[in-house]
């Protein structure tokens, strides 16, 4: 019984967290194609304007995966315009 009490204010604690904060991300589906995720990497990037953080050395290079590096510039695509929630 013990355990559970001492559960519960800290399962309501990261309830309201995230009520108040209610921040969203973007990130690529692990099961999206090679050449999909490679097309939204270009895109991204086009727009942010550089694409330096996923290159060799970048602050994001690390895993060097193309679904990591398309749901970093996907993510910062996302924030940079105010994070309208699309429907793909």
């Amino acid at each position: 019984m013990a355990k559970s009490s001492l559960l519960l204010p800290l399962v309501l604690s990261l309830i309201c967290i995230y009520a108040f904060t209610r921040k969203t991300w973007c990130a690529a589906k692990p099961s999206t194609s090679e050449g999909v995720l490679v097309n939204n990497i270009y895109y991204a990037c086009e727009h942010l304007g550089s694409y330096s953080m996923i290159q060799a050395g970048g602050a994001c290079y690390l895993p060097p995966t193309t679904v990591n590096h398309a749901s970093v510039v996907m993510n910062l695509y996302y924030q940079s315009q105010s994070r309208e929630l699309l429907e793909l």
